[in-house]
């Protein structure tokens, strides 16, 4: 089975966190808070976007028709 080495890696880090947490939620969720704080002029801040409306044309149009 061929083995994306991208996604591998993602998983390795996400595994590496997690045991550095404990398995445990609530500490993984407070280690990224605190390296949000830490980093915070790191963080990219993106504001709401307006959806555009869609009209009757452009609806449906991904589907078999």
């Amino acid at each position: 089975m061929w083995v994306d080495p991208i996604v591998q890696e993602v998983r390795d880090a996400a595994d590496r966190l997690a045991r550095e947490a404990g398995y445990d939620l609530h500490e993984f969720c407070e280690r990224l808070r605190e390296h949000e704080r830490r980093y915070a002029a790191r963080l990219v801040t993106l504001g709401p976007r307006r959806l555009q409306a869609q009209t009757a044309g452009d609806a449906g149009n991904s589907g078999p028709g």
